[in-house]
């Protein structure tokens, strides 16, 4: 099963104002991996330090270790540099 765009948004959302993947979960019923999946993406961790989050504060927030950001920060980097060549 995956998530809409519009759900991950919703789930971003509430992610946003300090809720837990956990407390995402338990509230709106979906399973926790969709969450965490949803909420943990590279993307929105590359949005999250493009607004000047560090990578700790980005940990934090998201209720992941710092070296599953810094690692999926620095795959999405990797990956963007092989793009533009």
């Amino acid at each position: 099963m995956s998530l809409s765009p519009e759900t991950r948004l919703y789930i971003r959302e509430l992610a946003s104002h300090g809720l837990t993947p956990t407390a995402i979960a338990s509230q709106t019923g979906f399973d926790l991996d969709l969450v965490l999946r949803a909420v943990a993406s590279p993307e929105y961790m590359r949005a999250l330090q493009r607004r000047g989050y560090g990578e700790h504060v980005i940990a934090r927030m998201l209720g992941v270790p710092v070296f599953a950001v810094k690692g999926a920060l620095k795959k999405l980097k990797d990956s963007g540099a092989r793009k533009k060549k």
